[in-house]
């Protein structure tokens, strides 16, 4: 068994060089209106967000075991099983909602107070200064914390028999049998948020599962030819057979 843990971090979520509509937004002042009309371009740290920080853990098991003996006739045998896989997970945290992150930036001065409202109000929307400072509430609504868990499985089962099946002039024919199966799984799955796309810096990564299976069985002879012959020690014939059925 073995763990190993990551963390890493970088700088916070950030808006870069992308114009921006402040046309109707209570958060520019008139002067900027004045200077830049209605559309600014500019590249800003949101370090309310704090680091985009990600942390990484993996776990690894194995567990084997195996028996192996001789048969009164002189065979001997023997089995093997194995079982383990690997259990990683993956957070992301200080992340920011691709949604909620154009929803929140779309502000406009409500009618009655004056006050900034989304223009969407939908779904709680809490406007966000593009300008800074960000308040609490709207790092709350559009920030989020990504997951995603891997998880990876093994099962080998073999066995073999082998010993001598005749004798000949030039020593005994050896021959061994034997069988092995194997089967692997696979299972991803990312949160909801990763299933839908929803980091402006991420992609879209979709859920899946997958297994396979392997049988095999196996055959060899060893057939002694000569042995200690003029000009010649020995010569032996090996044969061998596989099949493999995916």
């Amino acid at each position: 068994y073995s763990r190993t843990s990551q963390a890493s971090a970088t700088e916070p979520v950030f808006h870069y060089w992308g114009g921006v509509d402040i046309s109707e937004n209570p958060y520019a002042s008139d002067e900027l209106r004045a200077l830049a009309g209605d559309t600014v371009y500019f590249t800003k740290l949101y370090g309310e967000f704090g680091p985009r920080a990600t942390t990484f853990t993996r776990q690894f098991f194995a567990i084997s075991a195996g028996l192996e003996g001789e048969f009164s006739n002189g065979w001997y045998w023997d089995l093997y099983f194995k079982t383990g896989g690997t259990d990683q997970q993956q957070i992301n945290r200080g992340q920011a909602h691709s949604d909620r992150w154009t929803q929140s930036r779309d502000v406009i001065a409500d009618p009655v107070t004056g006050e900034p409202i989304c223009r969407d109000q939908s779904n709680g929307c809490v406007p966000f200064n593009v300008f800074g400072p960000v308040s609490q509430a709207a790092v709350d609504w559009v920030g989020i914390d990504q997951q995603e868990q891997k998880k990876s499985r093994q099962m080998v089962l073999s066995g073999s028999v082998s010993g001598d099946i005749v004798e000949l002039p030039a020593g005994p024919v050896g021959a061994a049998f034997g069988f092995e199966y194997r089967k692997d799984k696979l299972d991803y799955n990312p949160d909801a948020s990763y299933a839908n796309g929803d980091n402006i810096f991420g992609s879209l990564r979709t859920p899946f599962k997958a297994e396979d299976s392997v049988k095999e069985v196996y055959g060899e002879l060893l057939v002694p030819i000569f042995k200690d012959a003029p000009m010649m020690k020995s010569l032996e014939l090996e044969l061998a057979a596989r099949y493999a059925d995916y």
